[in-house]
């Protein structure tokens, strides 16, 4: 009897370095290959104040999503878009096609977890394969227990880097050959009608705005973040990233791998790897080894979602019964007009281009937290909207960072000082800001 896997991809959109994918094609006889709709939660519907996912971010996964289905398409195969984000029709379509097998990255995102656990309770008899195929390391792979994972950053990192090898990755995974599509739906189109194909040679299923207002400063897909990474190292960036990574704009001054990093277009695996060889060609220096800093960094977050579940939503500190007046300031923030040049002029960039440097999102958190007296999850969720490289994990983990979340010292930003450092000129702020807003600055 033929086996059918169903490979269900969430932030995990590639080809290479993928080993789940390679696992799935080496298991089974047949593969669907599926993808889910992006949306917002209800959760973070309310805590926003939006009801759906910002033009940018959007027009990214899209274009990420449509890479891979070119992919599928070049080895004779599909890559379908399901109808919903709901369970029910991800279980009947794996009724439908007689599923044997069912394979998922371990997102740390605690939606994805419950969509998961529904199908296993509705179809306990299914065979989930389930890997960390977004990390470097693996669960196995931690120098501790989950339950045991140490609260602050530094620890973990020392941990991590006393055993060398785990994150010296020196492998490279090709992309596999995918096995064909099940006869039934080859020979049936309708059989899955809360499915359908992802047509790349003519306008694809997956709808795009036709009045796009913003800027795409990243083109989204396994192939251009494969070419954003060469021609990152091909430069000597990397070798003076850890004194132009705070840089409020430019390309060059940080990787900006993380758009991909977020949907794994890009395996971390793959960057550490890129980044031994251009060590091993050019020299390691301080600045080399601050690229490492940053991914344990990510990966000490998504341990930590991993860990926390739901928690990680929650606030524990005493806030007061939000107002009318809060909303009122939050959407100011959200808008770029709370009279603090340096954080409106990093919030109307996060809403053109759904990107903002790190040293902006610290600056936009501190503002709504400190200066504004607003719930850090409202932040946090207006941030899920919009960044084109959304992580539940890093982003949850850096807001309630910021906030001082489980006994962490708050991080209190004073917003003059900061601007002094970072834009003593007012260059940045004046590429986001009017003429008659730079007069009443200059007041």
């Amino acid at each position: 009897m033929r086996k059918i896997g169903l490979y269900y991809f969430t932030n995990d959109l590639r080809f290479t370095h993928n080993e789940l994918l390679a696992l799935a094609c080496d298991q089974v006889d047949e593969l669907i290959g599926v993808v889910m709709p992006i949306q917002i939660s209800p959760f973070v519907q309310h805590h926003s104040g939006e009801d759906q996912v910002g033009e940018q971010r959007l027009l990214f996964w899209q274009r990420s999503v449509e890479d891979l289905a070119r992919q599928f398409k070049d080895q004779n195969q599909s890559l379908f878009i399901m109808r919903s984000s709901e369970a029910d029709d991800l279980i009947q379509l794996i009724k439908t096609c007689q599923v044997s097998n069912i394979y998922c990255n371990q997102h740390p995102g605690s939606d994805e977890y419950k969509l998961m656990r529904e199908v296993q309770e509705s179809l306990p008899n299914i065979n989930l394969i389930s890997t960390n195929n977004s990390t470097l390391l693996d669960k196995a792979d931690l120098p501790f227990e989950l339950n045991k994972l140490p609260k602050s950053f530094t620890r973990f990192r020392k941990l991590v880097e006393a055993d060398s090898e785990l994150i010296n990755i020196t492998e490279h995974s090709p992309a596999p050959v995918l096995p064909k599509l099940p006869n039934v739906l080859r020979d049936n189109s309708n059989i899955a009608p809360n499915i359908s194909a992802i047509n790349t040679s003519e306008k694809s299923q997956i709808s795009h705005s036709s009045n796009q207002t913003g800027v795409a400063l990243f083109k989204g897909g396994e192939n251009a973040g494969i070419a954003h990474i060469t021609d990152y190292f091909r430069h000597s960036y990397a070798s003076h990233y850890k004194q132009t990574r705070n840089a409020l704009d430019g390309m060059s001054h940080s990787t900006k791998f993380s758009p991909w990093l977020a949907l794994g277009c890009l395996s971390p695996k793959t960057i550490i790897r890129t980044l031994r060889q251009y060590e091993d060609q050019y020299g390691s220096n301080e600045s080399t080894y601050w690229i490492q800093f940053e991914l344990l960094w990510r990966e000490y977050f998504y341990w930590r979602a991993r860990a926390a579940g739901n928690a990680l939503f929650t606030n524990s500190q005493d806030t007061h019964a939000l107002s009318t007046k809060d909303e009122a300031a939050f959407n100011r923030w959200k808008m770029g007009n709370t009279n603090y040049p340096i954080v409106d002029a990093c919030m109307r960039e996060l809403n053109a281009t759904g990107y903002m440097s790190n040293r902006g999102r610290q600056l936009a958190a501190s503002c709504l937290i400190y200066e504004l007296g607003c719930d850090w999850r409202w932040g946090a969720a207006y941030f899920e909207t919009q960044l084109v490289d959304y992580d539940v994990a890093s982003n949850w983990g850096n807001w309630s960072y910021i906030a001082g979340m489980n006994g962490q010292q708050t991080r209190h930003f004073d917003l003059e000082k900061q601007t002094q450092m970072y834009d003593p000129q007012h260059e940045f702020i004046q590429r986001w800001t009017t003429t008659n807003e730079l007069h009443q600055i200059a007041k």
